[in-house]
């Protein structure tokens, strides 16, 4: 975990509460600036980062999490506030924070879950992302043809079944009525759909 803060009090603070963290448990590394903060994380690789608003003349906390999302990085960033700063919370979510944490009242115990549940929910979406890729992988390139419908239209279908269905595009094929375009007798249309209510019954 990368904790960024220009306040050496608070700084030592933080690292302490961390590490009494077990599960997980982290390495700790600490930089006192907005410059060495953006360097350390755009160079090096973290489970999550907390960095204080109010840093130095170089730019703020939200500054910091707003250039490292322009690099690419997507790293959980937790942003300190300070009293007085509540109005930052909504600003600092919508610019991509995982969380933020006010310094009032703060505690080893709030720090660690604060960080514990963004480590997992950044997992959690990372993992999803994975899933989401890997269909439509094979939905991409299955040699059969794949779709879905709602309604008596086609809502998603795959190149193959484009290919199959000699249709110009995806596109062209979607517009279609099913029960109308692909189905010479209307019975023939009701008896798949049936068929369809069997399978996933």
């Amino acid at each position: 975990v990368l904790v960024i803060d220009d306040d050496p009090t608070w700084l030592a603070l933080i690292r302490e509460w961390l590490a009494r963290l077990h599960r997980p448990s982290v390495a700790v590394t600490c930089a006192d600036s907005y410059t060495s903060g953006l360097d350390r994380l755009l160079g090096g690789t973290f489970d999550a980062c907390i960095v204080d608003y109010r840093l130095d003349r170089t730019g703020t906390g939200l500054d910091l999490l707003k250039a490292a999302r322009h690099e690419g990085h997507e790293v959980p960033m937790l942003l300190l506030t300070a009293e007085g700063e509540g109005e930052l919370d909504v600003t600092a979510l919508r610019s991509g924070a995982a969380d933020f944490l006010g310094k009032e009242g703060l505690n080893a115990e709030l720090t660690g879950r604060a960080v514990r549940y963004a480590i997992e929910r950044f997992r959690a979406l990372q993992a999803l992302r994975e899933s989401e890729s890997r269909y439509r992988s094979v939905f991409e390139h299955a040699p059969y043809g794949i779709a879905g419908s709602y309604d008596n239209r086609l809502t998603t279908v795959n190149p193959a079944l484009v290919q199959m269905l000699g249709y110009p595009s995806a596109e062209a094929l979607m517009n279609i009525d099913i029960g109308r375009d692909l189905f010479v007798d209307p019975a023939e249309f009701a008896a798949a759909l049936v068929g369809a209510d069997e399978d996933d019954g």
